[in-house]
């Protein structure tokens, strides 16, 4: 998976960015809730394999999902270029 494949997935599902590094210090993310089943972000949590990684949670009746990349892929201000 690339950077521009996640860059677009995010922007269709307003997918926000995990601000604190909560996997380690090479990899941040994005996150979003959703009610439903997303089959492409699934795709991702299933695969699970680097340099894009995922998890899915059931949050009371919403679905959490948080996609994993390099932080190079970012800056404090979004997608880097």
């Amino acid at each position: 998976m690339t950077k521009a494949e996640i860059m677009k997935i995010a922007e269709a599902h307003n997918m926000d960015f995990i601000r604190k590094n909560a996997v380690g210090r090479n990899y941040i993310g994005v996150w979003c809730y959703s009610n439903d089943l997303i089959p492409e972000l699934d795709a991702i949590v299933e695969e699970n394999k680097l340099p894009v990684t995922g998890e899915r949670s059931l949050v009371g009746d919403e679905y959490l999902y948080r996609i994993f990349f390099p932080s190079t892929w970012t800056d404090i201000y979004g997608w880097k270029d």
